[in-house]
C-alpha cells in the first residue's frame, strides 16, 4: 500500500529547500556584481551549473506544495532571469524564459513528474519503486476513452494530493499523446521541455 512520506521522510529535502534559498540568493547577489562584465550565454551557462540543479534536485519531493511556500524560489528566479538577459528590476520575464529556454520554477515539478512516470511506465526504474502507479487497464477490464493513462488514486487531503503516487497519474494523463508514445527517454526529455517551456502551439520550435 502506497503512503505519503512523513516528516522523518521528508527532512533531508526540507533542509535542501532552505540551503536552496540561502545559496540561491548569495548567489544572486553575486551575479548582480558582475553580470555587466559577462556576456548572455556564459550568464546562461552559470544559471544552468550553479543555481538549476539547487531548484531540480528532489524538487518532486518538495516542490509539490502550497505555491505560497514556493514563492520566494519563484521571485528569485525571475530576478536570476532578469540578470542573465540584462533586464531592468521590474521588467517582464515571460518572454526571457522562451528566448533563453528555461523552465519556469512553477513548472519544474511538473516536468520532472513527467518525466519519473515516463521511467515507471517503460519499466526502467529501480524494483523498488517500479510499481508505484497502476494502469486504468489493470483497473477496468472494459475498455474505456481513458485506458492508455494512469489511474488517479484518491486523496482527500491536500498532504495527499501533493504526494508522488497522487500527483503524478494526473500530470501523466494530461500529456499528448504523441509525446508520451515516444520510444526513447532521450525524444520524451526533448519533447516534453520542449511543451513545457514553449506550450502546445509552440512545441516544436527552437
Amino acid at each position: 500500500m502506497l503512503k505519503s512520506p512523513d516528516r522523518n521522510d521528508l527532512d533531508p529535502y526540507i533542509r535542501h529547500y532552505d540551503v536552496a534559498i540561502d545559496l540561491s540568493s548569495k548567489l544572486h547577489r553575486s551575479k548582480l556584481k558582475i553580470s555587466h562584465l559577462l556576456s548572455p550565454k556564459i550568464l546562461t551557462n552559470l544559471y544552468n551549473t550553479l543555481i538549476d540543479p539547487y531548484l531540480t534536485y528532489g524538487n518532486i519531493v518538495w516542490a509539490s506544495n502550497y505555491e505560497s511556500r514556493i514563492r520566494c524560489l519563484t521571485l528569485l528566479q525571475k530576478k536570476m532571469i532578469r540578470i542573465v538577459a540584462g533586464d531592468s528590476f521590474y521588467a517582464h520575464t515571460e518572454t526571457r524564459y522562451l528566448e533563453l529556454g528555461i523552465i519556469k520554477f512553477e513548472n519544474i515539478n511538473t516536468y520532472l513528474m513527467g518525466l519519473f512516470v515516463y521511467k515507471s511506465v517503460c519499466n526502467i526504474l529501480p524494483p523498488s519503486v517500479q510499481n508505484y502507479f497502476i494502469k486504468r487497464v489493470d483497473v477496468h477490464e472494459h475498455f474505456t476513452r481513458a485506458s492508455g493513462g494512469l489511474s488517479v488514486q484518491y486523496s482527500r487531503t491536500n498532504y495527499r494530493r501533493f504526494a508522488v503516487c497522487c500527483r503524478g497519474p494526473i500530470i501523466w494523463n494530461g500529456i499528448p499523446k504523441e509525446i508520451s508514445a515516444l520510444p526513447s527517454l532521450y525524444q520524451f526529455k526533448r519533447a516534453w521541455k520542449k511543451f513545457i517551456i514553449y506550450g502546445n502551439t509552440n512545441s516544436n520550435t527552437q
